[in-house]
């Protein structure tokens, strides 16, 4: 459940609280935002990872094409898609299906 009214649930937010700006920088910036959202969010199931794959996947679809140097205007970037659960996977099917599209 999301603040600040906790009574809107979500299998799919940024851990910077900023949905519109969730990136970070390094494995720091990934630790301080995670520590941060348990403070702010509680974990809860079921777990649907579906939504989460689905979005990282179509945030990283247009740097697919990045080479080094850039010859194709694409510059290249880096994207890690970090799963944290508090259980089982529900859905898994879809969970499949939807990892089979990303890659």
């Amino acid at each position: 459940r999301l603040p600040p009214s906790k009574t809107v649930r979500s299998d799919c937010f940024a851990l910077t609280g900023d949905f519109w700006d969730p990136e970070v920088k390094g494995v720091e910036g990934i630790i301080h935002a995670y520590k941060q959202a348990l403070h702010i969010c509680p974990l809860h199931g079921p777990t649907r990872l579906d939504e989460v794959i689905r979005l990282g996947a179509n945030m990283a679809r247009p740097y697919a094409e990045a080479v080094t140097p850039p010859v194709n205007d694409v510059d290249m970037k880096f994207f890690v898609l970090l799963v944290l659960t508090d259980g089982e996977i529900h859905e898994q099917e879809k969970v499949v299906e939807v990892l089979t599209e990303a890659a």
